[in-house]
């Protein structure tokens, strides 16, 4: 009888967890907190598509065509906050800079600065007229400073010769300016024409003031190639360059030598 009262005990305890059981039913997964909507104000610059991740399983994408504020819709629990970061990178456009080609033959020079000078207005003479001659720089072969000069000096397309950015040229003994000489040509129309005396004319073939070839009433003879320059073909350097068609009005003559 002690035997039996405890394995009765055993059963009815066993009876009871069953029907609990029953009772109950299976767990059900689907009890978890429901999942809602919630919206992630973001900013995108172009036209794009973002994809928001907030777990492991769920991705949420959408499409933004402007730089505009939208809401993209991010699916999350109450108990999960999601935050949505973007980046807009600034991009700097530099324009290249185009630099101006250099004008062939300078018709419109500057000045030289910080250096004296003395400018010598040509003077008078109703003869003339603005011809510009020319010199051929092979013509110089005595030793000199001339020569000198030439044997530092380069050659342009034009067939000009050119020291130091400068035109070689001839004139007159009447504005004081010695071989190697920095000196301006100052045309009536406003053109400078920046030079260095490459020669200097024989008084003898000047007229009373020193100024102009009896010859061909020249003030300035430009020392060039003439196997290739249009000074020879023209004879007048004038024509070369429309700019320079003006009849100089003044030498200014620099402190400065190239020696």
């Amino acid at each position: 009888m002690k035997i039996i009262k405890p394995v009765i005990s055993s059963l009815i305890i066993s009876a009871m967890v069953y029907g609990l059981f029953l009772y109950a039913g299976p767990v059900n997964n689907d009890n978890k907190p429901p999942v809602t909507q919630a919206s992630v104000p973001i900013l995108m610059p172009n036209a794009a598509t973002v994809a928001v991740t907030t777990d492991d399983t769920v991705t949420v994408t959408t499409s933004v065509t402007a730089a505009v504020s939208t809401t993209v819709p991010v699916t999350t629990t109450p108990e999960q906050t999601t935050a949505v970061t973007t980046t807009t990178a600034e991009t700097t456009v530099t324009e290249p800079v185009t630099e101006e080609p250099p004008v062939q033959g300078v018709i419109s020079g500057e000045m030289l600065r910080d250096i004296e000078f003395t400018e010598y207005p040509l003077p008078d003479n109703p003869d003339y007229r603005g011809f510009k001659s020319y010199e051929p720089y092979d013509l110089i072969t005595a030793q000199s400073v001339q020569l000198c000069l030439q044997y530092q000096a380069l050659t342009d397309s034009n067939g000009f010769r050119l020291l130091d950015g400068r035109y070689l040229v001839a004139v007159g003994t009447f504005c004081n300016a010695p071989c190697g000489t920095y000196i301006d040509l100052i045309l009536e129309n406003g053109v400078l024409i920046p030079c260095i005396v490459g020669d200097i004319k024989a008084d003898v073939h000047t007229d009373e003031t020193n100024t102009f070839t009896v010859a061909s009433m020249c003030a300035s003879e430009f020392i060039v190639d003439d196997a290739i320059s249009p000074a020879a073909w023209y004879g007048d350097v004038s024509m070369v360059y429309e700019e320079w068609n003006s009849k100089i009005h003044s030498v200014r003559v620099y402190h400065k030598n190239y020696y």
